[in-house]
């Protein structure tokens, strides 16, 4: 996970996926995979701040590259507000179906 340091081994058939400074998102995923890993007890205090400064780099780079970005308090806000949105449809649409269990 350190940028600086070479990445574990892993197996050549795992699936993986990179973010990159110069994607407009990739902080804001970045800085909430830090959470949940922090939240789901899969990081210790180090890792978790190792993580949220990488996230913080790369919002910085992808600013100073042209990038327009958002502060991933507000894009998570917008996220959530969404999500309750979608699951407040769903769960009407159920209702009105009386698949609701």
């Amino acid at each position: 996970m350190d940028p600086n340091r070479t990445p574990p081994a892993y197996d050549p058939q795992e699936p993986i996926f990179v973010l990159r400074g110069s994607d407009p998102t990739a902080h804001i995923l970045m800085m909430m995979w830090a959470c949940l890993q922090e939240r789901l007890g899969a990081f210790g205090q180090s890792q978790f701040n190792l993580a949220v400064m990488h996230a913080i780099a790369m919002e910085i780079w992808a600013r100073s590259h042209g990038q327009d970005v958002q502060s991933p308090m507000l894009a998570c806000t917008a996220m959530l507000t969404e999500a309750a949105r979608w699951i407040g449809s769903a769960a009407t649409q159920e209702r009105s179906q009386g698949t609701v269990h």
